[in-house]
This record gives structure tokens, sequence and C-alpha cells, in this order.
């Protein structure tokens, strides 16, 4: 399902972007909690 922005009255669609790999997406995901889920980032484990 497309996302659009909204400016006034007009809707342009958002374009979408492909994340090669799961950790670059947790990255952008972490640092911009506050604006995703409206919460704030504590800790991150790294798993090898």
């Amino acid at each position: 399902m497309p996302i659009f922005d909204i400016s006034g009255d007009k809707l342009s669609a958002v374009e979408q972007k492909n994340f090669a790999l799961e950790k670059d997406l947790q990255s952008l995901i972490e640092k911009n909690l506050e604006t995703v889920f409206n919460c704030r980032f504590v800790a991150s484990v790294v798993v090898n």
C-alpha cells in the first residue's frame, strides 16, 4: 500500500527504500525512535 505526504490539499507518493541488511533498518529506527514510536533509545545488544 503506498504512503503519501500531505502538503495542504495535495498528496505526493513517498518513495520506497529497500535495505540491503536488516541491521541497516534497525540502526535507522534506533536513531529515530522518538519520531517513529514516541519513545527513547535505551540500549542495543550486539550478537555475533
